[in-house]
């Protein structure tokens, strides 16, 4: 009895921390040791990913998860701006050579940014449980994907909302591939 109680606590616990399916988890407390196998998991890490041109304008915005909070277009456009005005003061205000807001963690997600020489910037949000390094790594993937499929595109036009259907799809591969690459990874 005592034991179903704490596996059920467990299970709890491991779901509210985003343990991932398919992983056994072997706990010593209380002097009874006790095996896990889970068949539950939020599988999405990734949930927002955030283009912003070098004036502040939002150029791309995606919900990479049905996790993701729903806002509306103009809330998207505000909250990248604002995102731009806080990265530049940021960068303004620091004691030292600074670029500004490189991340951000919070209880519920963690925001990653990667700014461009040109001054573009990309931000993600993902679940905390995922690693900066981890969100910097996506970012430079998701730049390398922005330079191949939208900067070469002889008709996109500079500063401007992209819309380059090569980019969204090897976007949706390379987002389906970090977030079922996390189901895998014990946490």
């Amino acid at each position: 009895m005592k034991a179903n109680k704490c596996k059920h606590a467990v299970e709890m616990l491991c779901s509210n921390l985003h343990i991932r399916a398919g992983y056994n988890l072997s706990i010593r407390a209380c002097g009874i040791r006790m095996k896990f196998h889970f068949h539950f998991c939020s599988t999405n890490m990734l949930l927002s990913l955030f283009v912003i041109n070098k004036a502040g304008g939002v150029v791309y915005q995606q919900d990479l998860s049905a996790e993701a909070p729903k806002i509306s277009s103009n809330d998207r456009l505000r909250l990248g701006s604002t995102f731009h005005s806080i990265h530049a003061i940021a960068a303004l205000a620091a004691p030292v050579a600074s670029k500004g807001i490189v991340s951000m963690d919070t209880d519920s997600f963690r925001l990653q940014c990667f700014q461009t020489l040109t001054g573009t910037k990309f931000f993600i949000t993902a679940l905390p449980n995922i690693s900066s390094g981890d969100l910097e790594a996506v970012l430079r993937q998701i730049y390398e994907l922005y330079a191949d499929y939208v900067l070469k595109n002889p008709f996109y036009e500079l500063e401007m909302p992209i819309r380059c259907h090569l980019f969204y799809t090897n976007l949706q591969l390379l987002v389906d591939k970090v977030n079922t690459s996390s189901t895998r990874r014990p946490y």
